[in-house]
């Protein structure tokens, strides 16, 4: 059995944090400080960013395994933001979440 060196750890750690605070970003984890529900697109932007730019900083100099563990984090993240932001257009579209109703007419 391989042995997971310190680096290997630190790496998977650093996706992991990253991959929280995201999902907390996008709503669909509680947060723990708070105990609720929170969402905050800008920063899970910002969140899955920083996957994106460690993706490419490392790029060749990843094991198989982590190579993996961010390709997934990173996928399911940017599938989450955009089912997120197809939410918020469709409660903009609703005028707030009221249906867009005409108004009666006046005569």
């Amino acid at each position: 059995m391989a042995e997971i060196s310190k680096n290997d750890l630190m790496f998977s750690q650093l996706v992991v944090t990253f991959q929280s605070a995201a999902l907390i970003q996008l709503g669909r984890v509680k947060n723990p400080q708070s105990d609720k529900m929170e969402k905050d697109l800008r920063r899970a932007q910002y969140s899955i960013d920083m996957l994106d730019m460690l993706d490419v900083k490392t790029r060749g100099n990843r094991s198989e395994e982590e190579d993996k563990m961010l390709k997934s984090a990173l996928m399911n993240l940017k599938m989450s933001y955009v089912q997120e932001l197809a939410k918020e257009k469709q409660y903009k579209d609703t005028d707030g979440g009221k249906e867009n109703q005409a108004e009666p007419e006046k005569k």
